[in-house]
Formats: C-alpha cells, sequence, structure tokens
C-alpha cells in the first residue's frame, strides 16, 4: 500500500487512489475529484466507528468542524469547532482520530497538554488499524 498526500510530498496529482479522509470536508472533496475510486469518508466505513470505540478512549478529538462525529455515540471534541479541545474535560486516555502525527496531530498534542493525558498514536500507527484497514478497504471498494 502507498500513499500521497494533496498539498505535501509525495503529493497525489489523481488516477488510481483512495481518498483518505476521517469526514467529508473540502480537502476530501477536492481529494475525491482527483481519485479514479469514490470512496466515502473513513466514518461511513462499516466498523469504523467500532473501531474507535474499541480503543476505549474517554476522549475522542477530531479536526472539526463537526460533520457529524458529535452523533456517533463517542466523548468528542474538536480542534476546530464545537465542543473545542480548549475546554474539553481531563480524561485518562484521550484519541487524536488523525491518520498521521503530522501538523494536525501535534496541534491536537500541544493544545491538550494541560491535561496530562495520555495520547493515543494516530491511526495509522496503530496495527490493529491497519489489519481493520485492510479488511475494511475491499468491503468499501467492492460496494461501489
Amino acid at each position: 500500500m502507498q500513499y500521497a498526500f494533496l498539498y505535501v510530498e509525495p503529493r497525489f496529482t489523481g488516477g488510481p487512489g483512495i481518498p483518505m479522509f476521517i469526514s467529508d470536508g473540502d480537502d476530501y472533496r477536492k481529494a475525491l475529484e482527483l481519485s479514479s475510486i469514490k470512496t466515502p469518508p473513513l466514518i461511513k466505513w462499516p466498523g469504523f466507528v467500532d473501531y474507535l470505540k474499541s480503543l476505549g478512549a474517554g476522549l475522542y478529538i477530531f479536526h472539526g468542524p463537526d460533520r457529524g462525529e458529535s452523533d456517533l455515540g463517542l466523548p468528542v471534541a474538536f480542534l476546530e469547532g464545537e465542543p473545542s479541545l480548549d475546554e474539553a474535560p481531563c480524561v485518562e486516555t484521550a484519541a487524536p482520530v488523525v491518520l498521521t502525527r503530522g501538523y494536525i496531530y501535534k496541534k491536537m498534542a500541544q493544545k491538550y497538554a494541560r491535561c496530562n493525558a495520555k495520547l493515543l498514536p494516530p491511526l495509522g500507527e496503530q496495527e490493529a488499524f491497519l489489519q481493520y484497514l485492510k479488511t475494511a478497504i475491499k468491503q468499501v471498494v467492492s460496494n461501489l
């Protein structure tokens, strides 16, 4: 499996590829236009929310703003949007819901540092998530 990004190297310029975004937003829609395989954002994939729940975090931190994440049955906060990460309760373990340890993950970690919580690694660094992804990709693509 290879990856590419919209704005940094390695850059995705179109063709075969799956837009891999947590939720719907401007960047997801741009990637969807460039991509030949039109999959929904991860939040709509079968088993994704169950995977998040299996992490057992006391708080799930999304980039935001809210695009339906508040309706997942999880305690959520947003880096950008409401409920704001700035006002989120301190918990023992928090899960930044991002794919990589990039700019967004680091901003989440900075803002939530006030709480001394254990931050789970990004999804792309979790072996169980990668296993989920291998199974789910097949199912999502076969249902297109």
